[in-house]
């Protein structure tokens, strides 16, 4: 029983450090754009490109607010980490997973002005997957929060969940968009995941 019980641990933490991975894959982008708004005003600044202070400041303020940024995505990593549900692989209620997890970004959205919307149907079935659906939407949340705060440019900050069940795949279908400014922007809702 010891054993079993030694390796199931092995196994949540193997599951936590996966989905660390997951995200950092996720976000590799966003701190991509991170490192460039940081090192080419730094360089500009090194080469007195900036002729005013006006210009010096916002150059500044350009790189303290990447460097807060780059922090925010460290603390969210180590964050994950500590509490991290990865141990809870038990049947769930697809439902009362995205309430929930919504539930805890819901002061980061506000302080953001995060937008969300649903259209969940109702009645989905119980879900068993090797994976913790809590993490999964943790991830996903976190890097629509993340595309949506990077750019200043994003004038709509609006992330919609909606789910289905396929009665002919027999599967549930969930789709999570964004208006972040990664994709076109003739597009409304222009980033889109799809787990089934």
């Amino acid at each position: 029983l010891k054993e079993r019980e030694e390796l199931q641990a092995k196994l949540r933490e193997a599951e936590k450090l996966k989905g660390i991975g997951q995200m950092l894959s996720s976000l590799s982008h966003e701190i991509r754009n991170i490192f460039n708004k940081i090192s080419i005003p730094a360089e500009l600044l090194k080469m007195d490109f900036y002729k005013t202070k006006e210009e010096q400041a916002k150059a500044e303020t350009t790189i303290m607010r990447n460097v807060q940024l780059g922090s925010e995505i460290l603390d969210y990593v180590n964050s994950y980490y500590k509490k991290s549900k990865s141990d809870d692989l038990s049947p769930k209620d697809l439902s009362k997973t995205i309430e929930n997890t919504l539930t805890s970004y819901s002061e980061k959205f506000a302080e953001a002005n995060i937008q969300v919307t649903k259209d969940l149907e109702p009645n989905l079935p119980i879900l068993q997957g090797k994976d913790s659906f809590d993490d999964i939407f943790l991830n996903i949340l976190a890097n629509c929060y993340f595309a949506l705060t990077d750019n200043d440019t994003v004038l709509r900050r609006h992330i919609h969940i909606q789910t289905s069940f396929l009665k002919d795949k027999k599967c549930v279908q969930i789709i999570i968009s964004d208006t972040g400014a990664d994709m076109l922007a003739s597009a409304d809702l222009r980033y889109t995941k799809e787990i089934f």
